[in-house]
C-alpha cells in the first residue's frame, strides 16, 4: 500500500514590478524556492497553500490557478511526495522580511537561476512558467535518480 505526503508550493507574481517573491530557505530543501509547505491532514490544497503562504511571508493570496505538480516516490518507505503547484498575482499584507522558514523578497524571475537556488528549483521554474509543461518528477531506476518534465 503507497501513502501519500501532499505539500504546495505558491509562485506570487507582481504584475507592477515584474518580479516574483522567493524564499531563501533555511530549513528543508535549502536554498532560494518558491513559498509553500505541507498540507495538514484533513485540510483542503487550496486553504494549505493559502495558510502557508500567510505564515511564512505575511501575505494573504486569492485568485490561486494550479499550473502543475511536482513528484518523487520512496520506494523503500512506499511513500510518494506530491507538490501541488500555484501561482497567483492577486496578494495583500505586509511582506514579512523573514520567517521560521527563511529570508522573503522580491526578485526580478529572470534572475532566479543566477541565485543559490534551492535542488533541481531551475527546473521546477519551467514547470511553472510553461504552459506546455504539467509535471516534474523524479524516477529512480538502480538507485540513481532522473528529473523528467512531462
Amino acid at each position: 500500500m503507497e501513502t501519500t505526503k501532499l505539500m504546495n508550493m505558491c509562485r506570487i507574481f507582481d504584475k507592477t514590478s515584474n518580479k516574483v517573491l522567493v524564499q531563501e530557505r533555511i530549513k528543508e530543501w535549502g536554498g532560494v524556492a518558491f513559498p509553500g509547505g505541507k498540507v495538514e491532514i484533513g485540510e483542503s490544497i487550496v486553504l494549505s497553500v493559502k495558510r502557508e503562504v500567510r505564515e511564512e511571508t505575511g501575505l494573504e493570496i486569492d485568485n490561486l490557478k494550479i499550473c502543475g505538480v511536482k513528484d518523487w516516490y520512496d520506494k523503500e518507505k512506499k511513500e510518494r511526495h506530491l507538490i501541488v503547484l500555484f501561482t497567483t498575482s492577486t496578494y495583500s499584507g505586509k511582506l514579512f522580511e523573514k520567517s521560521e522558514e527563511g529570508k522573503n523578497y522580491w526578485v526580478d524571475e529572470s534572475c532566479i537561476k543566477d541565485l543559490k537556488i534551492a535542488d533541481g528549483f531551475d527546473k521546477l521554474i519551467d514547470v511553472f512558467t510553461n504552459e506546455n509543461l504539467n509535471e516534474m518528477i523524479y524516477v529512480e531506476n538502480s538507485g540513481n535518480w532522473k528529473l523528467e518534465l512531462l
